[in-house]
């Protein structure tokens, strides 16, 4: 948190000098330092929140003396996503912004309240200047008073109760080695962002949200357009049935099966899911899916594009990429696709399995469709697409 402190006293949320200030801040030996501990610090936060609330749930000290303490765990645990998810955005380079609009268009899946979701993620409609302000005050001032709420009850629980030993000798040894760390690998980076990056979504989920991108993938194949499901719905349940077990504890058994199993299933689906997270180093641009060579495109047969034009509504691609693929809250625009993707297999392949040509995809998949509906869409969708 102090670290963020001083490096603010320099950095500017405005569009696109944060990205020249976090990139001469790398360029500065000292500067570059405090920029690599402040990143990996709060990973290494992350990480503690996890193995600490492991800990607690391991032993099923949630409820009664040891409530207040629990809660503070959860919060701490909430706290450090927060602060890696909203600082991600701040160096304003592609993987950041991707990221920030992929987040919200997942949020805008959600039945009825998604738009006003997404709207409230971006401060506004879609990614703008008022989106990097929304995110920095969350990071420099919301979040920091959260934890020093959270600092302080710790500290009371503490003085009152005086039942748990503070090793300083303890605590050194991961402080030492993450100064150690940060004096040796670079956090990542990237490329400015454009302003198509505000509606690109070929960036990778990162190291800290893989877990949720996994989930989204089952919820996808479990119902159409389901990944909002497993993306929100389901970590928003296992978030209450944690704060519930305060009030309401479990045998420290059960506990215990259900943390086994879960850490199984997340390491099943991260071994066999064809999605990687970005780069924990070097450069984190957003690699997308390459253009196919079509040495001529063949005429399109309007016929069949006017029977996509009625699959792309029926279907419901309308729904996340908006009246004849103009863009809308819960996906990107597809008017310029054809530029890159002249050819109808890479649009039969992507609507069929959007994973199987672009792993990160978190288009939902649409394997029942028939060959016919295939053709027409990829016949809609390879030449300019009529805006009115």
């Amino acid at each position: 948190m102090f670290l963020g402190i001083l490096m603010s006293l320099s950095y500017s949320p405005a569009i696109p000098a944060a990205h020249q200030v976090v990139e001469q801040m790398r360029l500065d030996p000292f500067w570059a330092f405090v920029q690599r501990l402040h990143y990996w610090g709060s990973a290494l936060l992350i990480l503690h929140a996890v193995l600490h609330l492991a800990a607690i749930l391991w032993v099923g000290r949630t409820s009664g003396d040891h409530r207040a303490r629990y809660l503070a765990s959860l919060g701490m645990f909430g706290l450090a996503l927060g602060y890696q998810i909203t600082g991600n955005v701040l160096p304003y380079d592609r993987h950041g912004v991707q990221t920030a609009a992929i987040e919200g268009s997942i949020a805008a899946r959600v039945p009825g309240v998604g738009p006003a979701a997404w709207r409230l993620m971006m401060g506004g409609e879609g990614f703008s200047p008022a989106t990097m302000e929304l995110w920095y005050a969350l990071h420099r001032f919301v979040l920091p008073i959260a934890l020093l709420a959270l600092l302080f009850m710790a500290a009371q629980e503490y003085r009152a109760k005086r039942d748990v030993r503070f090793d300083v000798r303890l605590a050194a040894v991961p402080i030492f080695a993450l100064i150690l760390f940060s004096g040796f690998v670079a956090s990542p980076f990237g490329s400015v962002a454009t302003a198509a990056d505000a509606r690109g979504y070929d960036a990778l989920p990162s190291w800290y949200t893989y877990p949720a991108h996994l989930l989204l993938a089952a919820g996808q194949k479990a119902i159409p357009n389901g990944g909002w499901i497993g993306a929100i719905l389901v970590p928003a349940l296992i978030g209450a049935a944690l704060v519930a077990l305060a009030w309401k504890p479990v045998p420290p058994a059960i506990t215990r099966y259900a943390m086994g199993a879960a850490a199984i299933l997340l390491l099943v689906g991260g071994l066999t899911s064809p999605s990687q997270f970005a780069s924990l180093t070097g450069t984190r641009d957003p690699v997308g899916v390459k253009s196919v060579v079509v040495e001529k495109a063949k005429p399109q047969d309007s016929i069949l594009a006017a029977k996509g034009k009625v699959a792309f509504d029926a279907v419901g691609c309308a729904g996340c990429h908006g009246a004849n693929g103009k863009g809308s809250d819960g996906g990107p625009r597809l008017t310029d696709l054809h530029k890159k993707h002249p050819d109808a297999d890479f649009y039969i392949r992507y609507i069929k399995n959007p994973t199987s040509v672009k792993a990160s995809s978190t288009m939902p998949a649409f394997p029942d469709l028939k060959k016919e509906e295939l053709s027409a869409l990829a016949e809609f969708l390879r030449y300019p697409i009529p805006t009115k």
